[in-house]
């Protein structure tokens, strides 16, 4: 065992006798603010009720920092702190340990928005958050702390490559027709996905492709205003939100499962399904059932 790990181990053991029940609670509850979950109901909330055009970009910076995530945990191949002393996990976490998930895909989410909103309260607020969430990793046993370092990195020089890259490339497709948009936008997720075919990294690129492909004609026509009375927009959040989730347990149910050679191409549709009513079908339905305007 390196002392690194040592050092580690060590750490968490310290953390976690200075907790109990309420501090455990607490931390789990901030590390769901980390996870799939959450961002699966944040996001569509952010792209039907915030602001549409950045919520398209915040949904493929997301994608993209789990699949880069997903590609650096393959590559280093390193255990959880549970490989070394199982009693530390106080959650269950499955996977490979460096970089954390949670603190990369945090700091791309919050730093988008701390940088976006341009206020000082949401910065304080998401740099307090990102801290907090990379903590509760530690504190829970699932994550070293050199995963939650690395994670932190990792998410930092991605948002720095995001904010250098989007307005270039929004302006050149902008220029583009409809046509060469929809092969580009569909192109490259393909290509992600053939260079990692692994369970996760289909799941980010399939809903990060029918993202893309759907916002076009909405984007395109700026035919979908996410403002208007509050009371408006959580009303098209809810039946958006609730057809979302009637799509993903049922798409899973009536598409091959774990084992079936067809499962990834099924896995990559079915999230490409649910990207596209994020991107389109919400939208269009929004503007049919008068829940929202036009931009």
């Amino acid at each position: 065992m390196s002392p690194v790990i040592r050092w580690g181990l060590d750490f968490i053991a310290a953390v976690q006798r200075m907790g109990g029940p309420a501090l455990d609670a607490f931390f789990r509850g901030v590390s769901f603010l980390g996870g799939e979950p959450f961002f699966v109901l944040f996001l569509p909330f952010f792209l039907w009720c915030i602001d549409f055009t950045m919520g398209i970009w915040l949904g493929y910076y997301l994608f993209l920092s789990q699949y880069t995530n997903v590609a650096a945990k393959d590559l280093f191949r390193l255990p959880r702190p549970a490989h070394y002393r199982p009693e530390l996990a106080l959650v269950e976490q499955g996977g490979y340990g460096l970089p954390s998930g949670h603190a990369q895909n945090t700091m791309v989410l919050w730093g988008t928005l701390a940088v976006w909103s341009g206020k000082t309260w949401v910065r304080v607020a998401a740099g307090l958050l990102i801290l907090l969430v990379g903590f509760s990793r530690i504190y829970l046993g699932v994550h070293f702390p050199t995963d939650v370092v690395v994670g932190f990195g990792i998410g930092v020089m991605l948002l720095v490559l995001f904010f250098a890259v989007t307005p270039a490339l929004d302006e050149r497709l902008a220029r583009m027709g409809s046509l060469p948009r929809l092969l580009f936008l569909l192109a490259l997720p393909l290509l992600l996905v053939l260079l990692h075919p692994s369970k996760e990294a289909v799941a980010g690129i399939g809903a990060m492709t029918g993202l893309g492909l759907g916002a076009v004609p909405i984007a395109h026509r700026r035919s979908f205003n996410a403002g208007g009375p509050w009371a408006q927009r959580i009303a098209r959040y809810l039946l958006g939100i609730a057809v979302l989730i009637g799509l993903y347990f049922g798409l899973s149910a009536v598409f091959p499962g774990v084992g079936s050679s067809l499962y990834l191409p099924f896995r990559f549709l079915r999230y490409m399904l649910l990207g596209l009513w994020a991107g389109l079908g919400a939208p269009w339905i929004f503007l049919k059932l008068r829940l929202a305007g036009k931009a």
